[in-house]
């Protein structure tokens, strides 16, 4: 060495001027005695692992994780009914409330002997029974006092629509059963072996293509594309459109009948078309006391016999069987030249017999409008060709 060897033993060399003195720490290490950092960054230190990175070892950490909003390690947070908990059993809420008697939340009610979720110190004794005729919307409590008017049904009564957009020469008829209490609800129109369903034509039934044998196929939106389609033939309960619920049938053949021939049920089993009771809104009569149970087009008359089956409001099922119905829609014939059978075509034949004048026709069905009913009943009474 020429010069002066230094601490280190380093010719000229600097001398102990590293951290270590002749050299620096070494790589991997965090001091000059050869120790690591554990794993909370200490020198040296003897903490294998922190996961979560909290600063505390796992090996003393209470969680290695995090708390949620419960205090919970890792946990869902305040999820459940009260935040962090369930109701308490025996509770109705996170209060502490508990149901009263008559099932109210913290309510104030010490008794409901009848359950009917009404404390009895707020009971209103009455009729409760919507159907019946001295209905109390305030009652709460029947008390035994509900009157019914009688069993209602007067019978099928068939309406005709002189004009459709159909043929020249075919009639729309709608046929109703009749009733006169509003309470009555029909839900059935039925037949049997003895007393079979019939619906025929002496030509054929219109059935439009858009349609279908029960009004469940008509869909009144597409009138306005497919005018034909308001004049289609069908049977029903109330409804006469596929806003109907409920609506069934067992036992009859619609195909024939979808074809424009005649409806008819099984001969052996029977068969009907129904409801079930308090389903089917429309099959309480309207304003007129009047439930449609069909609609049919043709260019002939029709003959109709069924039974049907109603509950009425008392909650008995009265039945009415072997029920008849003829319309007739070449009798008359178009007299005036309209081209259309109507009113005054059957009041022309009417004056033929020399029934004339106001006198000569009256409310004969009862409901308060001299119509084509009552018109048809005179003639009925002239004309035995027609009937």
């Amino acid at each position: 060495c020429v010069g002066d060897l230094d601490a280190c033993g380093i010719c000229n060399g600097p001398g102990d001027i590293y951290d270590c003195g002749c050299s620096d720490i070494p790589e991997g290490d965090c001091d000059c005695d050869g120790n690591q950092l554990d794993a909370l960054d200490e020198c040296g230190g003897d903490c294998a692992a922190d996961a979560d990175q909290d600063g505390i070892c796992d090996d003393v950490d209470d969680c290695v994780g995090t708390l949620d909003a419960c205090g919970v390690c890792n946990g869902p947070g305040a999820i459940y009914e009260c935040g962090c908990s369930d109701i308490p059993t025996g509770d109705c809420d996170c209060d502490g409330n508990q149901q009263d008697a008559a099932g109210v939340c913290g309510g104030d009610c010490t008794s409901d002997i009848d359950g009917d979720g009404v404390c009895d110190t707020d009971e209103v004794p009455g009729c409760d029974d919507p159907l019946a005729d001295n209905y109390d919307s305030n009652a709460t409590d029947n008390d035994g006092s509900c009157t019914y008017l009688p069993a209602s049904f007067d019978g099928l009564v068939a309406e005709a629509y002189e004009l459709n957009s159909v043929e020249q020469g075919t009639h729309t008829f709608r046929v109703y059963a009749q009733f006169s209490n509003p309470n009555d609800q029909l839900i059935s129109v039925y037949g049997t072996e003895s007393n079979p369903i019939s619906v025929s034509t002496t030509t054929t039934f219109y059935q439009d293509e858009m349609g279908g044998p029960t009004a469940e196929g008509t869909n009144e939106l597409l009138f306005g594309g497919f005018p034909n389609l308001e004049w289609d033939s069908y049977v029903t309960i109330g409804s006469d459109n596929q806003n109907i619920s409920g609506f069934n049938s067992i036992g009859m053949d619609y195909s024939t009948f979808n074809a424009g021939g005649a409806l008819t049920s099984n001969p052996t089993a029977g068969g009907s078309w129904f409801v079930f009771p308090d389903q089917e809104p429309t099959a309480f009569p309207d304003a007129n006391g009047r439930v449609l149970i069909g609609q049919f087009t043709t260019d002939g008359t029709v003959t109709l016999n069924c039974n049907i089956q109603y509950r009425a409001a008392d909650g008995t099922n009265p039945q009415a069987v072997d029920l008849t119905l003829v319309f007739p829609n070449n009798c008359p014939e178009d007299i005036n030249g309209d081209g259309l059978v109507a009113v005054d075509d059957i009041l022309t034949l009417l004056s033929s017999f020399g029934c004339t004048g106001p006198s000569c026709v009256g409310d004969l069905d009862g409901d308060d409008v001299v119509g084509v009913n009552d018109i048809l009943s005179v003639l009925s009474a002239f004309s035995t060709s027609c009937f």
